[in-house]
């Protein structure tokens, strides 16, 4: 019984730190990606 109500807490959890981990890697890219625009446009 006191698994049945833990596991559910866990599956939240890890759902939203993949959603937050994507965000991340979402935003870390474009990041990357306007900075190789921008010394491409300086040279």
């Amino acid at each position: 019984m006191k698994y049945r109500k833990f596991t559910p807490i866990f599956l939240h959890t890890s759902v939203k730190k993949q959603k937050y981990l994507r965000h991340y890697f979402f935003y870390a890219t474009l990041k990357q990606n306007i900075r190789k625009m921008r010394k491409e446009k300086l040279t």
